[in-house]
This record gives structure tokens, sequence and C-alpha cells, in this order.
């Protein structure tokens, strides 16, 4: 029972909740949703002119672009990243790879962190695979 007591104003001690104020700054709120119009080319010739949302992602737009235009990929998961293969149903050999650029810049790693931007051009190309990504 003496251990009970003792114990009791511990629990009580521990058990106390206290607010905490958390200053988060929400990006999205100040976020105004637009409409776009991007540029989508392949090296094999196939262009699409597309009309999205800035909100939307690379990898959103190249999903809607096989789902609604008949543009074909398949993606492989690695540990740096995703790669797209397959692209139009065009295998590459070992030493190239599929790369995809927005006005010239290289985002092939960051297609679902990249949102539309009005105007961009988004073009996918068959490039020579870095040495260090050779298997």
């Amino acid at each position: 029972m003496g251990l009970v007591l003792l114990a009791a104003p511990f629990v009580k001690s521990t058990l106390k909740t206290q607010s905490v104020h958390e200053k988060t700054e929400n990006n999205d709120e100040a976020f105004e949703v637009k409409p776009v119009k991007v540029d989508v080319t392949i090296s094999d010739g196939s262009t699409f002119r597309v009309r999205l949302e800035n909100k939307d992602s690379v990898s959103y737009l190249l999903e809607y672009l096989r789902d609604k235009e008949g543009f074909f990929y398949e993606t492989t998961a690695y540990t740096y990243g995703n790669e797209l293969s397959n692209v139009n149903r065009v295998q590459l050999p070992a030493n190239k790879m599929w790369k995809v650029y927005e006005n010239g810049k290289d985002i092939t790693f960051e297609l679902k962190n990249t949102r539309l931007k009005d105007s961009g051009l988004y073009e996918v190309k068959e490039v020579d695979r870095p040495a260090s990504l050779v298997s």
C-alpha cells in the first residue's frame, strides 16, 4: 500500500500534459492553382500539347499522356531514383538511358516533386548513361 502512495505522485506528474504551440508555414495556402499549357517532345519525333494545372507534377503529366494520348513508357526503380524505360516501346542498350528535361534542365529523378510550369517544354531524350550507372 505504501508503494502505491509513493508511486501515485510520480504517475500523475508523468501524465501531465502541456500544450505545445507549433508554428507551421503552409505554403499551399498561398499557392494559387492555375491552368498551364505545356509541350512534350519525345526523341522519336512524337509531340504533345497538354492543358493541365500548375499543381500537377511532371510524373502526373507522363501518366496523363500514357492514359489519354497513347504515349507509352515504363519505370524501373533503383536506389538512386526511378528511370523511364521502354519509351514508346523503344528499349535502349545498357549504355543509354532516357532522361526528362524541363526547359533544358535535367529533372529525371525529380518527376514527382516538379510542378508543371505554364509554357513549359518537357523533353524525353535518349542520352548516354553515365559510367557510374552502367551495370
